[in-house]
């Protein structure tokens, strides 16, 4: 019983490491194409509301035996570890986490796939906008 206490406390990235670093691995990269790299992922995907409720909902984040707080530090963590000159990354909250995270994301890489199609076709609309430069 000490050691799961144990675990409950520990910092943002040893629940990172404990809890994520199975998958997507100690630096964040992952085993593309089925495990995303939270180093060219995760900022894209934490801009938008349907990509921070994926994020919340992704088996590995919605099962993690961990609190809502907890789970919003380790994102937290990684925001600042993954994108440490980003600045307009909005933090996660608990309660933020707590909303979306209960309900079932049936088709992870579907899901991811279509969230990715749209941030493209945004990146297209934004660079037509720009025009030449």
């Amino acid at each position: 019983m000490f050691w799961v206490a144990h675990i409950a406390w520990a910092d943002p990235q040893s629940n990172y490491l404990l809890h994520c670093g199975g998958c997507h691995l100690e630096s964040g990269e992952g085993t593309r194409p089925d495990v995303p790299d939270l180093r060219r992922d995760l900022d894209w995907l934490a801009s938008s509301s349907a990509g921070r409720s994926y994020l919340t909902r992704v088996p590995g984040a919605s099962q993690v035996p961990l609190s809502d707080a907890k789970l919003a530090e380790i994102y937290n963590w990684m925001f600042e570890v993954f994108y440490p000159e980003a600045t307009n990354i909005r933090s996660f909250s608990a309660d933020e986490i707590a909303g979306t995270r209960h309900l079932p994301l049936y088709n992870p890489l579907e899901a991811r796939k279509a969230l990715l199609q749209k941030h493209m076709a945004q990146q297209h609309l934004a660079q037509q906008h720009l025009g030449p430069r």
